[in-house]
């Protein structure tokens, strides 16, 4: 397996099957924006003449090869991951929670990534490294699937803080280190 430019820390497994079809191979010429995360896969070939936007966090996965033509450009600030690797013809999703932040550590902004395996409420919470609530959101609910928060950090001190995601039946926490 070859992994290129990965600039994430992933807290979590991923299992269970979800019935999406994933096509035998893929070109991508549109804009991954600032603030976006696609995750693009393809059983054997991905030929990519985009852009990623700074802000934004693009996967693309393939079985045979990932090809990135001239044109395509993953800006600095953007998160950029090309894995080869066996694709199967359905999209994995997660069994469980899971919880990730990227940059980490970080000075202005990071993203805080969670994936929720069913539907329900969720409650989001920065802590600082002794536990005490910095920034917390009441109970919301959420559809199950991908989710990203954007924790900025320009009037935090510099510190190791926790972001903990809350679920009716789990919790998991990510440690960032704020510069």
């Amino acid at each position: 397996m070859k992994t290129l430019l990965i600039f994430t820390l992933a807290i979590g497994s991923f299992a269970t099957l979800l019935a999406q079809e994933v096509p035998q191979q893929q070109t991508i010429s549109q804009l991954e924006p600032h603030g976006t995360i696609t995750d693009r896969a393809a059983i054997d070939h991905i030929l990519a003449t985009n852009t990623v936007e700074w802000g934004a966090v693009a996967r693309y996965r393939a079985g045979r090869s990932i090809l990135l033509q001239p044109g395509f450009m993953a800006q600095a600030g953007s998160v950029f991951q090309a894995t080869i690797q066996a694709v199967s013809a359905t999209r994995e999703a997660s069994s469980e929670l899971t919880v990730r932040a990227y940059p980490n550590p970080f000075s202005d902004q990071t993203t805080v990534e969670y994936t929720l395996p069913q539907s329900g409420w969720v409650r989001l919470s920065l802590l600082d490294a002794s536990g005490q609530s910095v920034q917390q959101t009441g109970k919301q609910q959420a559809e199950a699937g991908l989710h990203t928060v954007f924790v900025y950090g320009q009037s935090l001190p510099a510190a190791t803080y926790l972001y903990r995601v809350q679920t009716a039946t789990e919790s998991k926490t990510v440690r960032l280190l704020k510069q």
